[in-house]
């Protein structure tokens, strides 16, 4: 039976090219497939295109779970695509509690869910351990990102410099201190924990860009990738002469494809590097996972990531096998380029088992989003509330308070970042 298939991108760096090529496998089994961006498009695409199934990202915010609950009471079919791995079972065991929060997710979504897309089956257990959601609605189907590492042509280039792709990590320093991850507790600790780790390793980072320029630009090009929701400014004005910015939307596997060496900050992007067949060194690792931390060479200052590259033998993965088949295991699940394809079949079987030959029923879907209390008018407002400013988010309308000292303001409902640019009001004579 074909139907139509909505799939919401949480992040256009990351998401878009998992999103585009999971809607493909999707249209190959017959469907009418849209992608559209959650952020801005999910409510609108809901309320007038009439889906009949949402993939939506990980349920993390209160704003996407009001989402998925008004889904399903409308009759739709909900499918949550997991756009992180998670974590390994021992790996997350030792992990702070509110760190565990923000992987696992602390939201009771299973209600409102009918099929959750995962990485790697040990974590989907441990999701159905924790009461995230039934096992029997999980299904892991491997690591969707790295489905776009595999039958890449070779870049062949002809300079005598050796690229160097810099691959940051620090999103977090773009961030309110208070308010630096949407998946924790408001009064966590590890707001301000995070927010001064990634304060730091970006000044390592930019530091070290300005020694590889100052010092190695007759070896080395410099290609500079941002994190997804990163911000590329402060890279562009403090070491913008330095360093080729890439454009925000470029896909990870693209930009690896441009370089001889890929320098990141702890990521799975030392596995895209490896199955493109190219070395990579964690610099100032900030990934809490110590088992994805140690896949490759880590140095923590520029001495030890000059002594790396001297020695470097170029062309190749340096990847640790035995630490990457013991993540393929405990953490991504199968690593064969065929992630989005298996998420396509279980969502085709999961629509098929629903209707099972009958008509569809008719849509009572109403055509436009209901306004509720929580979520007013559109457009930023913003009120001083007992030493705090109280913000509509412009995007998802969601209420919440920030430090009124804040710069750069991050909404925990749907990732927005809005950067402040309101004034106050001066006095009428």
């Amino acid at each position: 039976m074909k139907v139509r298939i909505a799939i919401f991108t949480l992040s256009q760096q990351r998401d878009s090219a998992v999103d585009k090529r999971l809607a493909e496998a999707l249209n190959t089994l017959g469907h009418e497939t849209l992608v559209r961006a959650y952020a801005t498009a999910a409510r609108w695409c809901a309320c007038y295109e009439k889906p009949d199934v949402v993939i939506v990202p990980m349920v993390g915010s209160d704003h996407k779970l009001d989402f998925v609950r008004r889904c399903h009471d409308w009759g739709m079919i909900v499918v949550v695509r997991r756009g992180e791995a998670g974590a390994a079972r021992e790996v997350l065991a030792a992990m702070d509690p509110e760190r565990q929060k923000v992987i696992v997710g602390n939201y009771d979504y299973a209600p409102y869910v009918d099929l959750e897309l995962a990485w790697g089956p040990e974590f989907s257990n441990v999701l159905a351990e924790r009461r995230r959601m039934p096992r029997y609605k999980i299904v892991p189907c491997g690591p969707f990102t790295l489905d776009a590492c595999f039958n890449r042509p070779k870049v062949h280039r002809t300079s005598d410099k050796k690229t160097l792709l810099l691959a940051t990590g620090w999103s977090a320093a773009d961030d309110d201190p208070n308010y630096s991850e949407c998946g924790a507790d408001p009064n966590s600790p590890l707001h301000r924990s995070l927010y001064r780790q990634h304060r730091q390793g970006r000044d390592a980072w930019l530091h070290m860009i300005r020694h590889l320029h100052l010092t190695k630009s007759h070896k080395y090009a410099l290609l500079l990738k941002v994190r997804p929701g990163e911000s590329p400014a402060e890279y562009i004005r403090e070491v913008g002469q330095c360093v080729t910015v890439l454009p925000y939307r470029c896909p990870s596997a693209d930009a690896i494809l441009m370089s001889d060496c890929v320098i990141h900050t702890g990521s799975t992007m030392a596995v895209e590097a490896h199955l493109l067949g190219v070395p990579s060194i964690n610099y100032c690792n900030a990934n809490p996972d110590p088992k994805l931390a140690e896949l490759t060479i880590q140095c923590g200052d520029v001495g030890e990531l000059a002594q790396a590259l001297s020695r470097m033998a170029w062309g190749r993965s340096n990847i640790h096998p035995e630490k990457l088949a013991w993540l393929a295991e405990h953490l991504y699940g199968r690593i064969d380029g065929q992630a989005c394809q298996r998420a396509a079949q279980a969502v085709d079987k999961l629509i098929k088992t629903r209707f099972k030959g009958k008509a569809k029923p008719k849509p009572v879907i109403p055509d436009q989003w209901p306004r509720d209390v929580i979520y007013r008018a559109a457009g930023v407002s913003a009120e001083p509330v007992a030493g705090w400013w109280r913000l509509n988010c412009m995007s998802c309308h969601g209420v919440f308070h920030v430090d009124p000292k804040a710069t750069v303001i991050f909404c925990p409902y749907c990732a927005l970042t809005m950067r402040k640019v309101i004034q106050p009001y001066a006095r009428m004579a």
